[in-house]
């Protein structure tokens, strides 16, 4: 039996729907707890503000990213792991509802507003490379990946992904590249040799 989501829960999916849909701007506190069948005195109960509303989606997707990255962290040192880290990472950055909306909602909005510019930074380029740049740095300390810079090699295997964000593609077509990628760059940068394939 699903969970029945509560109506400070609603709010928010409510409000990241349409705040993807139609823009950050344009969506009123009226609009958000029509959709969620309250009215704006009710809403106002649970968040003081638009602006509160949406700091509580970022919230709540940064935690998401957060805790996915945690669960992708390469602790296992063999390929088979490191692909599907890779993979598993990228999936969840194009299909979960929390970090593909919020993706919608600060591109539309960053080009006019420098913070919603910021936001999407941190949580879409500087998160994910610092995350990796971490486990790098430890592959190399460990002996696992040829010395160098964590951060290149972070940036290295994040940028094509980072390419297939933000537009629509089939990703099962993409799958097998990527997968290719992922080949490439431990072939180029991995100590084969100390890892059980």
């Amino acid at each position: 039996m699903a969970e029945e989501v509560s109506t400070k829960e609603k709010i928010l999916l409510e409000a990241m729907e349409l705040f993807s849909t139609y823009g950050y701007k344009t969506v009123t506190v009226r609009t958000i707890a029509s959709k969620v069948g309250i009215r704006d005195s009710g809403l106002y109960k649970h968040y003081p503000s638009k602006r509160a509303i949406f700091e509580a989606i970022v919230a709540t997707a940064k935690e998401r990213f957060l805790s996915r990255a945690e669960v992708a962290k390469v602790t296992d040192i063999r390929l088979a792991t490191m692909k599907a880290a890779c993979l598993s990472m990228f999936n969840f950055q194009t299909t979960d509802l929390w970090a593909t909306s919020l993706r919608k909602i600060l591109m539309s909005e960053m080009f006019h507003d420098k913070e919603m510019a910021d936001i999407y930074k941190e949580i879409f380029i500087n998160m994910p490379i610092r995350n990796e740049s971490i486990v790098f740095d430890n592959l190399i300390k460990s002996g696992f990946m040829k010395k160098g810079d964590a951060k290149v090699y972070a940036m290295e295997l994040y940028a094509p992904f980072f390419l297939y964000h933000s537009v629509s593609f089939d990703y099962t077509e993409l799958e097998g590249r990527f997968k290719t990628h992922v080949d490439n760059f431990i072939k180029a940068y991995f100590t084969i040799k100390r890892m059980d394939k």
